[in-house]
């Protein structure tokens, strides 16, 4: 399909790289996680090279210099469609940790002690960190309006006096599919 505006002609184009992230034509992000997901992989090898010569304090600096960064930037937006489409980047999230620590795989250490000795937050912890500071910023009116819009708001009165007598709540929107399920406007107000 080809677009006309003005003389150019605008043709349709599979992925477009804009600010960082990878928009396919879809918004599968499946463009974004692969080269997420590379990009995790070689800072993993990395982290692997340097563990004989650095210690865990500085590996835990290149870890949050070359994943961490990657990994919490636009994370509201490639991180809502389903966990089971990040399952690889997980994957590659959790050998970089096994790296940072010195763990070989043969070690059943449970990932999730592993993140904690770390004190680096799993792929879905982040995702629900940057949601709750999302959510945050909205209740404090932080963001401008036409963001805020986009959620449904309702003043509740209580009938005793106390400090939340007037308390703005946000509403759960109406869900029919899965997918309105996954959108930040769902997800928001439940965390």
């Amino acid at each position: 399909m080809n677009i006309f505006c003005s003389q150019p002609t605008i043709t349709q184009v599979h992925s477009v790289k804009y600010l960082g992230i990878l928009i396919d034509s879809k918004l599968t992000w499946t463009s974004h996680l692969e080269n997420l997901g590379k990009k995790v992989g070689s800072a993993a090898s990395v982290l692997f090279k340097l563990q004989p010569f650095a210690d865990v304090h500085l590996l835990r600096i290149v870890h949050f210099s070359l994943v961490y960064s990657h990994l919490i930037y636009g994370i509201l937006n490639w991180a809502t469609p389903n966990w089971s489409s990040i399952a690889d980047l997980i994957k590659v999230n959790n050998r970089a940790i096994r790296s940072l620590l010195k763990v070989s795989r043969r070690e059943r250490i449970p990932l999730r002690d592993l993140f904690y000795s770390a004190r680096i937050l799993q792929i879905k912890d982040i995702y629900n960190y940057e949601l709750a500071t999302y959510m945050y910023k909205i209740y404090h009116n932080i963001f401008p309006d036409y963001i805020t819009n986009g959620f449904n708001t309702s003043v509740t009165t209580k009938i005793r006096e106390t400090r939340q007598t007037s308390k703005l709540t946000y509403g759960i929107p109406l869900a029919k599919t899965l997918n309105e399920r996954r959108q930040t406007s769902f997800r928001g107000p439940t965390i």
